[in-house]
């Protein structure tokens, strides 16, 4: 089954978060839901025979992509259009 999600950092070459910085909130979303279907719909085997192909390993690190996304939506949400005054939503 192929992901209904295109990664819309396909083809691209950097550093994550240099890349995340550059995609509108809309991309980050995409990009976010991409990854949470990989998550759900990706096999793996039993017993592999490196650490770095197991789903748990799979899982720290595309959590890790998701939590910094997500961290990035959060800023773009309490900036305002002028991007200079942050607005905290807390208070």
């Amino acid at each position: 089954m192929q992901n209904p999600f295109p990664n819309p950092l396909a083809e691209r070459f950097g550093y994550t978060h240099e890349l995340l910085a550059l995609l509108t909130p809309e991309e980050i979303k995409q990009y976010v839901l991409h990854y949470r279907w990989e998550q759900a719909n990706t096999s793996f085997p039993d017993n592999p025979k490196s650490v770095y192909k197991s789903k748990a390993y799979y899982m720290y690190r595309t959590n890790q992509w998701v939590y910094d996304a997500q961290k990035l939506l959060t800023e773009h949400g309490k900036i305002k259009s002028d991007e200079n005054e942050v607005i905290d939503h807390e208070k």
